[in-house]
């Protein structure tokens, strides 16, 4: 028997977990031909979904308290294990965690986690990757798939004064906010109108004096105490705030919330260079993190590079706005296809189709070279599931992966079902909406969510 092949998975949150059952399952593993070890920092499994308190620099988790999901579960869960019967529809945080931990379980993973344990460092040296972890030790490993996450390093936006104001204390990120009981009768600004910036907006508007809500593109309008305002030009040594939307200057800021996202970071590989990519084509020669994508990726997982072979390290998770875990299984299942027969991955197509994307990419965006990356790892709603389709017909996975025909539709009219769902438990209405639902299959869950888009 020749020697097993050493697998590495940097992180313990739902994309390591959703990589390790894929891996697990695999006639190789089950073979004893490949061995995996996952690597967790935290003193426990869940990712961004384990919360932290608000202190570090950054805190170990953005998870608010009230944080609730914003696509239905039946539509985010793993393909392999859904959430239990009477789930709400829409669950809070928690029960997310719980579940992901339940996965972990119920598929025997916890056995091939360390926890507490850092990757310092992973360099590619004499045709294998020498990982260094938080103890001192060094492993070598032949495979590095990385699901550290995108949510760790906040994004400062580059506007004059916010490092005045962070600094004072008058600024923070999302990444601190808990809750609002901080904010009573305040003057507030929120930066930002992502997921993050939106929740917020929704928590802290009810008890704050003023709420300034900043968005690009937005112009003046107030309804009731919620000031909504165009993109933020300076944060003055005032106090004040100047936008570009024509109107005047905002009352004094008591505190603002930048919800304007995360930078990548993978600080354990130096070989990845930092900073943007020049003119393309061709392909640079090494990768790139861009601060927003990291490129050249090969369908969003392995680097078209020359300092390390490409089929040695995958990076999982990066697509954003999509539906998360099953992506993530299928992305897993695509890389178990390569690890198993490298000579499938044609260098030549893939760069290919990389300089294909660029090029639509480019054009979409007038040259603007910082929107493309910025963009890249954005998947729109009606391809992530022909990319998980991609995927899966490579790797030739079982079907009950694949993206089942009701998934286009309730994920079009994922905010529709959101409101409706509020709506419900504003009523008190929303357990009874879910008792029992799913203890019949999965079918249940379906015929829920088609009867409230159809207002039963």
């Amino acid at each position: 028997m020749g020697a097993q092949t050493r697998i590495c998975i940097i992180g313990g949150g739902a994309a390591g977990l959703g990589v390790l059952k894929i891996l697990k399952d695999s006639p190789e593993f089950q073979a004893d031909k490949w061995e995996i070890a996952v690597f967790e920092s935290r003193d426990n499994i869940g990712g961004v979904w384990y919360p932290s308190p608000p202190e570090g620099n950054p805190p170990a988790s953005p998870m608010y308290d009230a944080l609730t999901t914003n696509l239905p579960h039946p539509l985010m869960a793993y393909s392999s294990f859904w959430f239990e019967p009477s789930t709400p529809l829409f669950p809070v945080k928690d029960v997310v965690l719980e579940y992901i931990r339940r996965y972990a379980d119920h598929f025997d993973l916890k056995r091939y986690i360390r926890l507490n344990t850092r990757v310092e460092k992973a360099i590619w040296s004499d045709a294998s990757w020498k990982v260094t972890l938080s103890d001192g030790n060094t492993h070598i490993f032949d495979k590095v798939i990385v699901a550290n996450g995108h949510y760790g390093v906040p994004r400062h936006p580059n506007i004059p004064g916010v490092e005045q104001w962070l600094k004072s204390g008058r600024a923070s990120h999302s990444v601190f906010f808990r809750n609002e009981k901080a904010y009573h009768d305040q003057t507030l600004l929120v930066v930002g109108n992502g997921p993050s910036g939106m929740d917020i907006c929704a928590e802290v508007g009810p008890v704050a004096k003023t709420l300034y809500h900043s968005v690009t593109g937005g112009t003046p309008r107030d309804v009731g105490n919620v000031r909504h305002r165009g993109r933020v030009v300076s944060l003055q040594d005032d106090g004040t705030v100047l936008f570009d939307d024509g109107g005047p200057p905002s009352d004094v800021i008591d505190h603002a919330i930048l919800a304007t996202g995360y930078v990548m970071s993978f600080p354990f590989l130096p070989q990845v260079k930092e900073g943007s990519v020049s003119s393309v084509p061709p392909l640079p020669k090494h990768l790139h993190n861009t601060s927003y994508s990291v490129f050249p990726l090969a369908r969003h997982l392995f680097p078209l590079q020359d300092d390390f072979s490409p089929t040695s390290l995958a990076f999982v998770g990066l697509p954003i706005r999509v539906a998360p875990l099953p992506l993530f299984e299928a992305q897993a299942h695509y890389i178990s296809e390569i690890f198993r027969n490298e000579e499938a991955f044609d260098t030549s197509h893939e760069s290919q189709l990389i300089l294909s994307r660029y090029s639509r990419l480019r054009e979409q965006f007038n040259d603007n070279l910082m929107l493309v990356m910025r963009y890249w790892d954005f998947i729109p709603e009606e391809q992530q599931f022909a990319y998980r389709r991609q995927l899966l017909d490579i790797a030739h996975a079982p079907q009950e992966y694949y993206p089942e025909e009701w998934t286009m539709k309730i994920y079009e009219n994922k905010n529709v079902l959101r409101a409706k769902w509020r709506q419900l438990e504003k009523e008190g209405k929303a357990r009874d909406v879910v008792r029992g639902v799913g203890e019949k299959g999965r079918q249940d869950w379906v015929d829920l969510m088609k009867r409230m888009l159809e207002g039963g």
